[in-house]
């Protein structure tokens, strides 16, 4: 196998494939129900955030690989691995929630499904989850982190509910405020991107630095 090949398989193999099919058919029985029963669209907006929401905690463990302290170092070390992981998880993620939603349209022709902005939210929900992981690893390692973020995320969304103000800043349907919201989705994705990329640094890399 190429240099590359390997990380690339090892990465496939943290795709979480099982709890996304799972995810992916509940999600689609449920819509599929709603979709049957006819109504508005909009009845149909919650059932897919839940299939979001369960498909970003699925995703939140992705970046976890216990061997990864004998290659952080190497030159496809830990950033590039998580970074291969989670880019296989979100693109097998973001494929899931299509085909739920390609669903709902085939049985109800006259549903309409804001797609782009629901990707928008999984990305953002994913990179939460990775955020939480990646603080779990290097707090208490590997073993549990996985669950844990997963957790760790609902618990976070479950909060937003709580507080008016964030339902109406995150949560709003198709409308005047729809893409006001989802410059804010765009935001806090790009954000927990950035810190998950921090937390994913080489911890030798400043030490190599210095002897270089």
């Amino acid at each position: 196998m190429t240099p590359v090949a390997v990380p690339l398989a090892a990465a496939a193999r943290r795709v979480p494939l099982a709890g996304m099919a799972w995810v992916a058919t509940v999600g689609g029985v449920a819509v599929a129900i709603r979709s049957l029963a006819g109504g508005e669209s909009a009845a149909l907006l919650p059932w897919l955030r839940l299939t979001v929401l369960l498909l970003a905690a699925a995703s939140a463990g992705c970046i976890s690989d216990p061997p990864e302290t004998l290659t952080q170092t190497t030159p496809f070390g830990r950033m590039r691995r998580r970074s291969l992981a989670a880019v296989l998880t979100l693109t097998t993620a973001a494929t899931a929630l299509i085909a739920v939603c390609t669903l709902s349209v085939a049985i109800d022709n006259d549903a309409t499904v804001p797609l782009s902005g629901l990707l928008i939210e999984l990305a953002a929900l994913s990179g939460i989850g990775w955020v939480a992981c990646a603080v779990l690893i290097h707090v208490d390692g590997h073993a549990r982190a996985p669950a844990r973020s997963a957790a760790m995320l609902v618990v976070m969304v479950a909060v937003t509910f709580v507080s008016p103000r964030l339902m109406h800043a995150l949560w709003v349907g198709p409308g005047p405020e729809w893409q006001a919201s989802h410059v804010r989705w765009a935001l806090i994705g790009a954000a927990a991107l950035l810190i998950c990329a921090h937390l994913s640094r080489d911890p030798l890399a400043g030490a190599k630095r210095a002897v270089q």
